[in-house]
């Protein structure tokens, strides 16, 4: 059972340092970006300071400390929550850190990935919901008995 929490805690390390690379290279190429890929996909660079659709902007480091806190609160859930949540929460809590690094490192939340007419976004905002989505999925469909449907 901890082999399952063990891999979700390294999941969620994994996510926060991929956002942190894919951050760090749309960083470093300022000067070529924006990049176009057909009629509604694009990379460019976009500094965040509120949360999802840029609200809060602005929220400086109280926004910074109560996000600290919902990621202690997902680490803690990752390793306390029946067996069948660790998976989706370490995603979501990969997806929050890395964020909260950005946050803390630069003031501001890094986002490079427009779709259409929707805000921009990064890595991390695409494992909070991919985790979000897995954590509905797992509430409204259980796994049948003895599948991952163990309390810790």
């Amino acid at each position: 059972m901890t082999g399952v929490r063990v891999r979700a805690t390294a999941i969620a390390v994994a996510i926060a340092v991929a956002d942190q690379l894919a951050g760090w290279f749309v960083r470093h190429q300022t000067a070529h970006l924006p990049w176009t890929f057909g009629a509604s996909l694009a990379i460019r660079l976009e500094h965040n300071t509120g949360i999802s659709f840029s609200r809060f902007s602005g929220g400086g480091g109280l926004l910074a400390a109560v996000i600290a806190c919902v990621c202690v609160g997902l680490a803690i859930a990752v390793w306390r929550a029946p067996l069948r949540f660790a998976v989706p929460l370490a995603i979501v809590l990969g997806g929050a850190a890395g964020n909260l690094i950005d946050r803390v490192r630069f003031g501001y939340v890094v986002d490079y990935v427009g779709i259409g007419p929707w805000p921009t976004f990064n890595l991390g905002d695409v494992a909070i919901f991919v985790g979000a989505a897995l954590i509905v999925v797992r509430v409204l469909w259980p796994a049948p008995r003895g599948r991952l449907n163990g309390e810790a």
